[in-house]
């Protein structure tokens, strides 16, 4: 998919009142684990997601549900999902130069989704626990 195509899809696909939290535990041999959290909102969380298609390279996902839970009035449903994702990001070599680096990740999310009045399903809340590790060649 072109950028311009999956800016559209997310555009469609995340209510304007979206919210995402995530955890964030960094793994980088040598250094001890650093955590971050984020708090976005729909604007931000595409952002985020623009940054990252720029900085990772050779990105790879694959995501599997593990449960869904359609409440009664089939308009929303709670899902759980498993992502594992890897790809390459430079880093500094510490010469003044980059190196690409192999980074690997699993991310545990329990999402919100809703139809819109539209019949759209959109995402309406999602929040994750990532695990990223920096690995060495």
């Amino acid at each position: 998919m072109s950028e311009e195509q999956i800016d559209r899809y997310l555009e469609a696909h995340i209510h304007e009142d979206a919210h995402f939290r995530s955890t964030m535990a960094y793994s980088v041999p040598g250094y001890p684990t650093q955590e971050n959290s984020l708090s976005l909102k729909k604007k931000d969380f595409i952002a985020s997601l623009q940054d990252g298609q720029r900085e990772i390279n050779s990105y790879e996902t694959e995501v599997s549900i593990d449960e869904i839970k359609i409440a009664s009035d089939g308009k929303n449903a709670t899902v759980l999902t498993t992502a594992k994702e890897e790809g390459y990001m430079p880093l500094a070599d510490g010469s003044g130069g980059f190196k690409e680096v192999p980074i690997v990740g699993q991310s545990k999310c329990a999402q919100i989704l809703r139809l819109s009045k539209s019949r759209v399903i959109q995402m309406y809340n999602a929040r994750c626990k990532t695990e990223i590790r920096f690995e060495e060649e």
